[in-house]
């Protein structure tokens, strides 16, 4: 029925899903790189290292493999302790760290950014009705939720809202808080709620919708039996000439 949504299956759209995001982290790796260059992260990387070199050998501790310390060695473990301690009242050492976590989440979220805008916006633009290299490979599109051809503030809105801000990057930056010790359980709780939210919605809204699709009002669809209007108005024309 020309009229019928024609969700487009699962696997068609986990297969799309898998191609857009190795073309995604593709872009934002060559992406992140320029940046990198740009801001000078090697350079601000390489004097923290320097920091902890002049800890490790002023204290005779390698600091690098303090995961590995044992617990019985009571002479590391002092000796970790007093560099610990020295290091907490350097104050050009903490800002040298904050600077290099700060450079990270730049490059990360820059390098991501320009990586979805190309393969979620852009390039959508190019080959109409939302269509990303994954999709057109697997027959699917995209369209508003009334069957009208997907317009570009919501392809906006689905890209740079839903698809970064919420599923990438609030996660991404919460594992990278993680690593630098700067966030503790309430990052994991906040992905696993972003997870489950996800899951729920793909499972039980009519249309197997996730977050980034409810948020600007699309649908995936398969390409070639969906009809798509170019408005409200033209749909509801050609159900008038359709029921005739």
């Amino acid at each position: 029925m020309f009229f019928d949504i024609q969700n487009a299956s699962m696997l068609k759209r986990i297969s799309a899903w898998i191609l857009d995001m190795i073309l995604v982290a593709i872009c934002a790796t060559g992406f992140g790189y320029i940046i990198s260059v740009g801001v000078g992260y090697d350079a601000n990387y390489d004097k923290l290292e320097q920091k902890y070199d002049y800890y490790s050998d002023e204290y005779g501790i390698d600091l690098r493999k303090i995961s590995q310390l044992d617990g019985s060695d009571t002479e590391l473990l002092e000796k970790y302790k007093a560099a610990s301690a020295a290091m907490d009242n350097d104050e050009e050492l903490k800002k040298q760290y904050a600077y290099v976590v700060n450079l990270t989440l730049v490059i990360l979220a820059g390098g991501i950014l320009l990586g979805i805008a190309v393969v979620e916006f852009i390039i959508p633009l190019i080959l109409k009705d939302g269509r990303t290299p994954g999709k057109m490979i697997f027959s699917l599109c995209l369209m508003q939720n009334d069957q009208t051809k997907i317009k570009p503030v919501f392809l906006a809105v689905r890209a740079f809202l839903g698809i970064y801000t919420i599923e990438t990057m609030v996660p991404v930056l919460i594992v990278v808080m993680l690593l630098f010790n700067t966030i503790g359980v309430a990052g994991t709780v906040t992905i696993c709620l972003l997870l489950l939210l996800q899951i729920i919605l793909l499972a039980k809204t009519k249309n197997n919708l996730a977050i980034h699709d409810a948020l600007a009002g699309t649908v995936v669809v398969d390409a070639k039996s969906q009809k798509i209007f170019d408005s409200p108005e033209a749909k509801e024309e050609y159900r008038k000439q359709y029921n005739q």
